[in-house]
């Protein structure tokens, strides 16, 4: 199973261990996880532009991930 992490990225990546600490629960779950900030962008040493990441990003959502979502009041699957 795929899951994809979507998650408020800081460009100082103060919260890349919140990051790694979600995605190793999901691992441990049995998920294959995506992130953007982490797969694409390599925590900040490649950047896109904002409509080719949102491509990319939905490219891989389509591909069939349960999508997972962090937000500043909390988590929430949809």
């Amino acid at each position: 199973m795929q899951a994809y992490l979507g998650v408020k990225f800081h460009s100082d990546n103060r919260n890349r261990p919140l990051i790694e600490s979600i995605t190793e629960v999901l691992a441990a779950a049995g998920y294959q996880t995506v992130c953007i900030v982490r797969d694409l962008e390599g925590w900040g040493a490649k950047s896109f532009a904002p409509s080719e990441l949102m491509e990319r990003t939905f490219a891989i959502i389509e591909e069939g991930c349960n999508f997972q979502t962090e937000r500043a009041l909390g988590s929430i699957k949809t």
